[in-house]
């Protein structure tokens, strides 16, 4: 259903060429899933767009601007991904019989990419576990040292697990900090990853911890458990919270910053879901998730 994905990197001058190669494309329908006003997603829309369809899934104010558009609900409990199902609507297509995890797109090189990175690390009957340490602000993740912690009691308690540190370039200092005090138990990725390279080491891994960013979405859609990090905020922790799963959600009591969760909490999380994948008779995550676990 995907034949390509074009990055966008909020760089006017870098994304000028591929908006006008997107424009030429002359497309009937564009969809923007941004579930609020946002005015840079109109402002692509409407470029890219010019004589197209233009769809979205719920605005606000911007709602007047859109040929289809729900209204955006601030008090509501749906999900951010059951809002995006809702441009089946304006398809004819009822959303509540869409499957939703649909396999992501990801180009040949960035598998390639995957492959290698891993033919690096150790071999073994490991169960691999993510770990993003990376976020858009300080705020929205928790110190490295209690990353090392978590990951600390973790590999104490299951000599099985290793873990991959995920992080963008600003951050690969602390990454490597956190590596160190892993005890050869964890392994940090290449640099300069595209989200799309990172997603498709992300699709090789059993189980995923991440305060809320791209990629801990990105890893729910592909059956991947999560461990979600997130603020004591209400309506962004049910717009965003680990989507159809039972455990796995870590909320902070501060509403703006992540700081007062614990290692502790994390930990206890991660418990919940792997006992679960072990009570059901499973060796691991991955095998859970083949068999429809998640």
């Amino acid at each position: 259903m995907v034949d390509q994905v074009h990055l966008y990197t909020k760089n006017i001058l870098k994304d000028w060429p591929v908006i006008r190669r997107l424009r030429r494309k002359g497309f009937d329908i564009i969809y923007d899933p941004i579930c609020h006003d946002s005015a840079t997603g109109l402002l692509l829309t409407k470029i890219i767009g010019k004589s197209s369809l233009h769809v979205a899934s719920r605005k606000l104010e911007l709602r007047k601007y859109y040929d289809y558009c729900e209204k955006y609900e601030p008090d509501g409990d749906d999900h951010n991904i059951d809002n995006g199902l809702l441009i089946f609507n304006a398809l004819g297509v009822n959303p509540g019989t869409v499957n939703p995890f649909h396999p992501v797109f990801l180009p040949e090189n960035s598998r390639n990419l995957a492959e290698k990175f891993f033919g690096t690390l150790p071999s073994g009957d490991y169960i691999w576990v993510g770990v993003n340490i990376s976020a858009g602000s300080p705020s929205r993740t928790i110190s490295v040292e209690k990353y090392a912690a978590a990951i600390g009691e973790l590999g104490a308690k299951h000599p099985e697990l290793r873990f991959v540190i995920i992080c963008v370039m600003e951050n690969r200092e602390e990454a490597w900090k956190l590596t160190l005090e892993a005890n050869s138990k964890a392994f940090i990725v290449p640099e300069n990853l595209s989200l799309l390279d990172a997603s498709a080491i992300l699709g090789k891994l059993d189980i995923f911890i991440s305060p809320d960013t791209s990629l801990i979405h990105i890893a729910g859609l592909m059956k991947i458990p999560v461990i979600g990090l997130y603020s004591g905020h209400k309506r962004n922790f049910l717009f965003w919270k680990p989507y159809r799963q039972q455990y796995g959600a870590v909320v902070a009591k501060d509403v703006n910053s992540l700081y007062d969760i614990e290692p502790v909490q994390v930990v206890e999380q991660f418990e919940l879901i792997y006992n679960a994948f072990r009570e059901q008779g499973h060796d691991g995550p991955l095998q859970a998730r083949q068999a429809g676990f998640v």
